[in-house]
């Protein structure tokens, strides 16, 4: 019910080359990633491209694939996995801050914790501590003893709110953008254009699309609309960050949305990286390896 299919064109510029290379790629998407959960994918002429979105330029394009993804309502998802949890028996407390780890004798035992409304302090000592806290994993690690094997990267994504009446079509877009892809798709009566993938160093609390990233949309966004948009017909634009994972120095690793996890020091399991679609892996591995020296 939080889970549903959607349904998009990637135009093709290039009649002889494009077809096969995007046609191949999809085949092993139907065949591996869709594996039957959505409608395979499927060749478009020039005019059946139109037919579907006619504010796309005719003449930007030779054709397309039309394949389908899946779209869920995270924010509900989120809150469903919430509780979910309580209803296992775990205790839920939102607008908690960490504010340092317990540690004796070199193991992490627990944690000390704020409430931010209140201000009030108090400490928790379970058997094992997890931090699964994003591009905040540095931080909170630095407040045990030792030092991480992996470091926590964070890469800025930048999104556009469009109305839905500003762009002609009844399907969602995948375009080609300057030094990656976009996609245009649909959302709650607008469609969210995005997105960036840009180095971030700034305060992580408070992330912000500057006007470049805005212009960045923009310029590779117009290059298929028959009429361009511009800063006045944006709703609304948001920001995000995405934990990508670095080894550690000297390491052969470079930034990956992979995940990582590790066990130190004792009584702390971190895990970092990955992506909303492997969470369950995520969690599956973090929970083992925290448990690993459980007894009974």
């Amino acid at each position: 019910h939080l889970v549903k299919p959607i349904r998009f064109v990637y135009p093709i510029k290039h009649r002889f080359w494009e077809r096969p290379y995007m046609g191949a790629g999809l085949l092993l998407y139907d065949t591996i990633g869709g594996a039957g959960a959505v409608p395979r994918h499927r060749h478009l002429s020039q005019n059946a491209v139109h037919e579907l979105a006619p504010g796309m330029k005719k003449d930007h394009l030779v054709g397309a694939i039309t394949f389908y993804d899946a779209q869920v309502d995270d924010a509900r998802h989120t809150m469903e996995l919430v509780r979910t949890a309580a209803s296992h028996g775990a205790d839920v407390a939102s607008a908690v801050a960490v504010v340092d780890l317990l540690t004796e004798a070199g193991r992490v035992v627990g944690a000390r914790l704020r409430d931010v409304e209140t201000g009030d302090e108090f400490d928790v000592r379970p058997r094992a501590v997890v931090t699964a806290t994003g591009v905040w994993t540095d931080k909170i690690r630095a407040m045990a003893p030792g030092k991480a094997s992996f470091e926590v990267k964070a890469s800025k994504g930048v999104h556009l709110m469009i109305p839905k009446e500003k762009i002609d079509a009844t399907v969602s877009m995948f375009i080609r953008a300057e030094d990656s892809v976009l996609f245009v798709r649909e959302w709650f009566g607008h469609w969210l254009v995005g997105t960036t993938d840009t180095a971030y160093t700034e305060n992580l609390d408070h992330p912000a699309a500057t006007s470049a990233d805005i212009d960045y949309l923009l310029r590779n966004l117009n290059t298929i609309l028959v009429t361009p948009l511009t800063v006045d017909d944006i709703d609304g634009v948001f920001a995000g960050l995405r934990p990508l994972v670095k080894g550690k120095e000297g390491a052969t690793s470079a930034l990956s949305r992979e995940h990582a996890v590790e066990t130190s020091p004792p009584g702390l399991t971190s895990v970092a990286g990955g992506k909303y679609t492997t969470y369950r892996i995520m969690a599956e591995d973090v929970i083992d390896a925290a448990t690993s020296d459980f007894e009974g």
